[in-house]
């Protein structure tokens, strides 16, 4: 079939509930050259995300791991943490050269069952570094960060920040429980007696903050469960 319209299109969309108004840029790849290839590399990628340290299926999960953890102690915070313009910010030469790595250890040498890791990390490297988009009359090469509408986007950024979480992770045994949905992170902080000063807090959002390229927000929350 021909395609007379190979580029995708550049967008906005408003967000009304933001004041002052504010946009959300949208890249709509529907029916464009790379979309097929970033259709499969999005199928193939999601068997990457759900080994995701921070990965969860649904809310519904999501509200029963808080369940289950029972009555929590009285210095327990409850936090969340929103990624700034996480798809255009990061870094594609990085992201690809951290998930390539990632692919090559011998302990993810199944990850993506019968795909050679060089074909899809060459067909990764197609989309991320082609995405020519179509605005008006004009036309436009994306040189860093992926956009909002590009197939495999989501578990793209997904197992990008993944991969960093899963060295800091480890590192702070007072996460009762940590869970990100792309670029929203919601956890719950259980401090030790003598952290009062809640240092190792201000040492999570340090290591959250570092190395990727990210920039974190952090919101604490008053919930009940």
């Amino acid at each position: 079939k021909e395609n007379t319209d190979p580029f995708p299109k550049f967008y906005l969309l408003m967000k009304v509930h933001k004041e002052p108004l504010k946009t959300r840029p949208i890249v709509s790849c529907s029916g464009s050259l790379l979309q097929p290839l970033g259709v499969w590399l999005n199928s193939v990628f999601q068997k990457i995300a759900i080994r995701m340290p921070a990965y969860f299926k649904s809310s519904k999960d999501l509200k029963d791991e808080v369940l289950e953890l029972g009555e929590l102690p009285p210095q327990t915070r409850f936090f969340t943490a929103d990624a700034v313009s996480m798809y255009t910010n990061i870094p594609t030469k990085k992201a690809l050269q951290k998930i390539r790595e990632f692919l090559d250890r011998p302990e993810n040498s199944t990850i993506l069952g019968t795909v050679p890791v060089s074909m899809f990390m060459s067909a990764l490297e197609l989309v991320m570094s082609n995405n020519m988009i179509e605005f008006g009359d004009t036309y436009w090469l994306q040189m860093v960060g992926t956009a909002m509408g590009t197939p495999p986007a989501p578990p793209y950024a997904t197992v990008y920040y993944g991969i960093f979480e899963l060295a800091f992770l480890v590192q702070f045994p007072e996460l009762l429980l940590y869970r990100r949905y792309i670029d929203d992170v919601f956890g719950i902080w259980c401090p030790t007696s003598v952290d009062v000063n809640n240092e190792r807090f201000s040492e999570l959002q340090v290591a959250m903050n570092s190395d990727s390229g990210l920039t974190w927000e952090f919101t604490d929350l008053k919930t009940e469960v």
